[in-house]
C-alpha cells in the first residue's frame, strides 16, 4: 500500500510539474521566436548559406505538409482542411512544386536530402498517383542521402497498399498511425480492417 501511495505522490508531482502552457510542438520554430524584422532578401541570404553548410555536412531535412482529411479527428489540433473533394490533390501538389523550385533557385547545387517527412492533415488522402508525382519532382532534382529516412503519416482507412508498395519503392521505410484512428477503424467491416493491417505490413517501421 505505501509503494502505491508513493508511486501516486509523484504522479502528482510529474502532473504539476508538466501541467504548463507550452508552444506547439509541431510550430518550428516555436511561436514566441516569430517575428517580422527580416527582409526578404535577409531571408534569402540566411536560407543559401544555412543549405550550404548543411547540404554539405549531413544533407538537409524536408517536411511537406498535406492539410486535407475526408474526416475530423476529434483529438486533433493540426493546420488542416476537412474535405471528402479529392479535386483538390492536383492544384495543391501543383502549388508544392512551385514552391519547390523557388526554393532550388536559392541552391546553388542539387540538395542532399537526408531526412524527408511527409504530414499533414492526412497526406494518404491524396492518391498513390498524385503522391508519387510530388514526390519524384523532389527527389528527381536530388541527392538521396545514403542513410536517409523518410517517414509519413497516414490513416490507416485510407492507406492501402498501392500506397505503401509506392512509397516502399521511393525509400519510405517508416509510417505514424494514431491509436485514435486505429480504433476508428475497430468499428469499419472486417474486410477493412484485415486490408489496413497487411498494407502497414509492407513499412518495416510503424509508429503508433
Amino acid at each position: 500500500m505505501g509503494n502505491v501511495n508513493k508511486a501516486a505522490i509523484c504522479d502528482e508531482r510529474l502532473v504539476r510539474k508538466y501541467n504548463l502552457p507550452v508552444p506547439r510542438y509541431t510550430s518550428y520554430p516555436t511561436v514566441p521566436y516569430w517575428h517580422d524584422g527580416i527582409s526578404e532578401c535577409e531571408w534569402k541570404e540566411n536560407v543559401q548559406e544555412r543549405f550550404v553548410i548543411h547540404n554539405n555536412r549531413n544533407g538537409i531535412s524536408l517536411y511537406l505538409h498535406l492539410p486535407f482529411c475526408e474526416s475530423l479527428c476529434t483529438y486533433c489540433g493540426c493546420n488542416k482542411k476537412i474535405t471528402t473533394h479529392h479535386k483538390v490533390e492536383d492544384p495543391y501538389i501543383t502549388a508544392i512544386q512551385k514552391e519547390w523550385a523557388l526554393y532550388r533557385e536559392l541552391m546553388q547545387e542539387k540538395p542532399v536530402i537526408r531526412e524527408l517527412h511527409i504530414g499533414g492533415g492526412t497526406p494518404t488522402f491524396f492518391s498513390p498517383e498524385n503522391l508519387k508525382r510530388l514526390l519524384d519532382d523532389i527527389l528527381d532534382n536530388a541527392i538521396v542521402h545514403p542513410q536517409h529516412v523518410f517517414s509519413i503519416e497516414g490513416h490507416p482507412s485510407n492507406t492501402t497498399e498501392a500506397h505503401l508498395k509506392m512509397l516502399y519503392n521511393l525509400g519510405f521505410r517508416r509510417i505514424s498511425l494514431q491509436k485514435m484512428a486505429w480504433w476508428c477503424l475497430i468499428k469499419q467491416p472486417p474486410c477493412l480492417r484485415r486490408k489496413a493491417v497487411i498494407s502497414c505490413a509492407i513499412l518495416p517501421a510503424l509508429s503508433i
